[in-house]
């Protein structure tokens, strides 16, 4: 199972928590526009997403093709798998989009973790290195993947996931959000303050 790089204390971790606030207000609004449009059309919807979850260097094309399908398995069971959306997304634009299917995903399913490189770094892992063969970028991906999903599960169980969850709650009461986004909340602002120290400036 992967592991944090380093322990985070009580303080460190209620700081992270009020952080979000403002993200957790856009992310809100984003859950609430999703269950109740037709994100393949909405603009407004569209327009809020890619904000909140910095899509900049989207074309047109590769936008289109991504809300039709998350439209498309909205209210299909069983939701597509990261393997399967991570392929069908290469195939399609060229790219892999780790990140961009993770949030997907996650949006379809909020018990699911988000992959973002402020995350990835708190556990000591990267993307697959460009200079892979295809099929290898899938099968390292994939793995990192399912590992994320291991700790996340494994966390939110021991005594300091419930504690991290605790405290959210305290700060944020009733945010009616999943244990796994509050927990996702946490990490990317640990993560951006640790990249922020380093560089001097926080990157997304």
């Amino acid at each position: 199972m992967i592991k944090l790089i380093r322990n985070f204390n009580d303080t460190e971790v209620k700081t992270a928590i009020r952080d979000v606030k403002d993200g957790l207000i856009k992310y809100k609004t984003i859950m609430e526009l999703f269950r109740n449009t037709d994100v393949s059309k909405d603009i407004s919807f569209q327009r809020k997403y890619k904000g909140f979850y910095r899509m900049r260097f989207f074309i047109d094309d590769s936008i289109v093709t991504y809300f039709n399908f998350f439209e498309k398995y909205k209210n299909i069971n069983p939701k597509p798998t990261f393997i399967n959306t991570l392929t069908y997304f290469f195939e399609v634009n060229n790219k892999f989009q780790y990140s961009f299917v993770s949030k997907l995903l996650a949006t379809l399913d909020p018990e699911l973790p988000v992959w973002d490189q402020n995350v990835l770094s708190l556990f000591g892992k990267k993307n697959p290195g460009n200079w892979l063969p295809k099929g290898k970028k899938i099968e390292e991906a994939n793995e990192i993947y399912n590992k994320l999903i291991e700790w996340y599960k494994h966390f939110l169980t021991n005594k300091e996931g419930c504690n991290w969850e605790k405290f959210f709650d305290g700060i944020h009461p009733n945010s009616n959000i999943t244990p796994t986004k509050k927990v996702d909340f946490v990490l990317w602002q640990l993560g951006a303050k640790i990249k922020k120290n380093k560089n001097g400036k926080a990157n997304p």
